[in-house]
């Protein structure tokens, strides 16, 4: 359940440098989701994602310590990132 929640919702958490990247996508039989205290390092944040036509919005109020949430696109498969990572 929670890597289908990270797919969908496209999050992917740098503790180090106190940032979680997310790139949602509600399907449309999931119109609303809310996550509270999604932990990124010693901080955590609550993340609202609701549908609004094709697109999905979302809005993150952070609950403790020092958190960035930032939308960006990023994709496992992508060889760029992936050299980026080694």
């Amino acid at each position: 359940m929670f890597q289908i929640l990270q797919a969908m919702l496209g999050l992917r958490a740098s503790a180090p440098n106190h940032c979680l990247y997310i790139d949602p996508y509600l399907p449309d039989w999931l119109p609303e989701l809310t996550l509270r205290r999604v932990e990124v390092g010693k901080a955590s944040v609550d993340l609202k994602f609701w549908r609004d036509g094709d697109s999905t919005k979302w809005d993150a109020t952070v609950v403790q310590g020092n958190v960035e949430v930032r939308q960006e696109a990023w994709s496992p498969w992508s060889v760029k990132e992936s050299l980026a990572v080694l």
